[in-house]
């Protein structure tokens, strides 16, 4: 595989991770990479704030090419 194809592989898989539920009745969720915290009902990684070096938004910005 290229390495431009591993790049992509990668940002495919950071991309489409899914949040982690927090542990008991807490209504939070986290991102698998940063741990920053969203609402249960926030079941989408883009509907939560990430820090900026959250390898999500590093990923995302990466496979858009900065755009």
């Amino acid at each position: 595989m290229s390495r431009e194809k591993d790049i992509q592989e990668l940002c495919n898989q950071v991309l489409t991770a899914s949040l982690i539920p927090e542990s008991g009745d807490s209504g939070y969720t986290q991102c698998p990479f940063c741990l920053a915290e969203g609402l249960w009902n926030d079941d989408e990684m883009n509907e939560i704030t990430h820090k900026s070096t959250c390898a999500y938004l590093i990923a995302k910005d990466l496979s858009t090419n900065g755009g």
